[in-house]
Order: structure tokens, then C-alpha cells, then sequence
């Protein structure tokens, strides 16, 4: 891995980990497997680290849903929201799916190079990073 994918994963990293802490000062619980819930009034209640980074870095009507709730006529099936995790994150939809590997089930994904006679494996930073949020956050 290069100098510039190092960055790049850290600096995702630690945004996801700064936003998860910024949820949790607004009394959002952070869970796994769950883009969020809301209560009765349509406030959210709990969100993943995804959901987190959209509600803290989106787009203004995202923040104010911390405010007013979900509106009634928001289109939750619209895949525009990976997209605009992937557009903050400065990241791909391949990069957000390793990181569910760790956050969400626990795994660590392992990347296989060589030939048969040398193998080698090596450890995916950034499901450890999810991995390793998911202990930090004692989800």
C-alpha cells in the first residue's frame, strides 16, 4: 500500500471515529447493522458510523434531522446516500463494504497475493478499523 492510500484510510478513519463521537454527544446511540431508528416523534434515536458521517457532513436537510425528525417524504430507498457517505469519505463503495465486514459482523478481511508456492496474507486495515470501533464503541 502507498503513502497516498495510507492517508487516505486514516483521514476516513478518523472521520468516521470524529463523527461517531459527534452522534454520541447528541445522545445518539452508535449500533451496528442499522442505517438508524427513530422514535414515535421520527427523531433519531441510533445510527451506524456511516449515518453518522452523512448526519454530521451531509448535506444541510440531514442535520436537520437531528432537529425536526425524518420528514414523511424522504425517500430512505435512494442509493444516493452510500454515495454521499462514499463523496465525504473520498472513498468507494468497495472501501464502505470492508468496513461493514469489521463493524458490522466482526470479520477481518484478508487479502491473498502471490503464487501458489508463496502466499502471502495480509490483514485489511480497514476492516480492523471497523473492528476495532466496534470495541472502542462497546456496541
Amino acid at each position: 500500500m502507498n503513502n497516498k492510500q495510507t492517508k487516505l484510510i486514516t483521514e476516513s478513519c478518523q472521520l468516521i471515529t470524529e463523527s461517531c463521537q459527534l452522534i454520541k454527544e447528541e445522545k445518539i446511540q452508535i449500533k451496528r447493522r442499522a442505517w438508524f431508528e427513530t422514535n414515535d416523534k421520527g427523531h433519531i434515536i441510533s445510527c451506524d458510523p456511516i449515518f453518522a458521517v452523512i448526519l454530521v457532513h451531509g448535506e444541510n436537510f440531514m442535520k436537520d434531522i437531528l432537529v425536526n425528525g425524518i420528514p414523511k417524504d424522504l425517500d430512505l430507498s435512494n442509493p444516493g446516500f452510500l454515495e454521499k457517505a462514499c463523496e465525504i469519505l473520498d472513498v468507494n463503495a468497495f472501501w464502505l463494504r470492508r468496513f461493514s465486514f469489521g463493524f458490522d459482523y466482526g470479520h477481518q478481511v484478508l487479502f491473498i497475493s502471490g503464487d501458489e508456492r508463496d502466499k502471502k496474507f495480509v490483514k485489511d486495515e480497514v476492516s480492523e478499523f471497523g473492528i476495532q470501533l466496534l470495541r472502542d464503541l462497546k456496541c
